[in-house]
């Protein structure tokens, strides 16, 4: 599988943004981490709950504590 399935093109301006700004480069990292783990989810188990959804689509900075 090419790279490019994977990491949608950035534009000049995007990767001048994420130089100026690494926050914007982890939070954009993140996204992908996060969408390529719901990914993988859904394939492997065909039946994620709303919770599980949830807690995919949550920042982990702002994700409580698991109970």
């Amino acid at each position: 599988m090419s790279r490019e399935c994977l990491f949608p093109s950035l534009t000049p301006e995007e990767m001048s943004s994420f130089s100026q700004n690494p926050q914007e480069l982890l939070l954009y990292t993140e996204t992908l981490l996060l969408q390529t783990s719901l990914a993988i989810s859904l394939l492997a188990s065909q039946s994620v709950t709303p919770a599980q959804l949830t807690a995919f689509s949550t920042p982990s900075t702002t994700r409580g504590p698991s109970s």
